[in-house]
């Protein structure tokens, strides 16, 4: 969590150099909480959602929203469509995610979606059954799952060979 976050005392803190970034800024100044719960909830969400180091990261976006919400946003009545909140969430993504990561991303939500899609599909036998299709669909998602694979190698080549994510932000183990 060290885009964000440090832990002190079993206690997730907000980094400060994070608030010299206005849209980061503005949910702390925003929230008018003694303890900046609010703000605290907004910036585990970012993380969760669209950090490439996120427990979460696995988690097909439709569900993964709501299993954040559920499992780690402690204020009632989230609300994911927050002016600023998608302020911080365009900032954050243009500081972290590179195109690499954004097309893994989007390639993982296919293959979950192919899934689903194959779940729900009878199979059928005989002269107009649908055997063959499913047989022929399985070798294409098995190509698709094994490039999805590649690009998560490439993706981790890129953190490793740079170090950096994209702004110029340190990616690695902080030892205060």
């Amino acid at each position: 969590m060290q885009d964000f976050f440090d832990i002190q005392d079993y206690k997730v803190k907000l980094r400060v150099d994070n608030l010299v970034i206005k849209e980061f800024k503005d949910l702390v100044d925003l929230d008018k909480t003694k303890d900046k719960r609010k703000a605290l909830d907004q910036f585990l969400y970012v993380y969760m959602m669209y950090s490439y180091d996120s427990p979460y990261r696995e988690y097909p976006d439709d569900i993964k929203e709501k299993s954040i919400i559920k499992d780690v946003i402690s204020v009632d009545n989230f609300d994911t469509k927050d002016k600023f909140l998608l302020l911080a969430i365009d900032k954050y993504k243009e500081l972290h995610v590179t195109p690499t990561m954004a097309l893994l991303n989007s390639v993982k939500n296919v293959l979950y979606k192919i899934a689903r899609h194959m779940d729900t599909t009878p199979i059928s036998s005989g002269k107009d059954g649908n055997i063959m299709q499913i047989q022929n669909s399985i070798k294409q998602v098995a190509d698709t799952s094994s490039r999805y694979d590649m690009l998560k190698k490439q993706v981790e080549k890129e953190k490793d060979e740079k170090g950096m994510a994209r702004g110029n932000v340190k990616i690695g183990n902080r030892e205060d």
